[in-house]
């Protein structure tokens, strides 16, 4: 099972590195805001299936699934985040958004065991709402193609 899930973790890793690339170079922005929502919003149902999964294989699938796809949304999304912002404050969004990322990996470690000792579902709903609200905020993003920025 060890080795199952050193793969699958693997496998994610080079998914992101592939879709980071192929974002970045290839596609324009609104299809690339469209694979963001599709993937968070198939994110959130893996990580709220885990929940509800009967083997341990079937758990190893919908985490891996799970992380992956949300991963990989992380990386289109960080290939198209310049964009977004005014020139004069790219740096600082991109920095702004890292720094979240990891200010939510910390306090996930400490948020999550303790949510598990709660009840057992509610780490996992938590997870499945947090991609849900990101894929809905991605829809608002403003279209800034051919824009002035500041």
């Amino acid at each position: 099972r060890f080795f199952l899930s050193l793969n699958f973790s693997k496998g994610v890793q080079y998914e992101k590195e592939g879709i980071s690339f192929i974002t970045h170079k290839r596609t324009k922005r609104g299809f690339v805001l469209l694979f963001v929502v599709g993937a968070t919003l198939i994110a959130s149902l893996a990580s709220l299936t885990i929940y509800f999964s009967i083997s341990p294989i079937m758990v190893v699938v919908m985490y891996s699934l799970g992380v992956g796809l949300s991963s990989a949304a992380h990386a289109a999304f960080g290939s198209i985040l310049p964009s977004i912002g005014p020139t004069a404050f790219r740096s600082t969004v991109i920095s702004i958004s890292l720094t979240c990322g990891r200010i939510g990996s910390m306090l996930g470690t400490y948020l999550f065991p303790y949510l598990m000792a709660q009840t057992c579902w509610l780490p996992f709903v938590a997870v499945a709402v947090d991609l849900l609200f990101s894929s809905v905020l991605c829809i608002f993003l403003p279209r800034t193609t051919k824009k002035r920025l500041l």
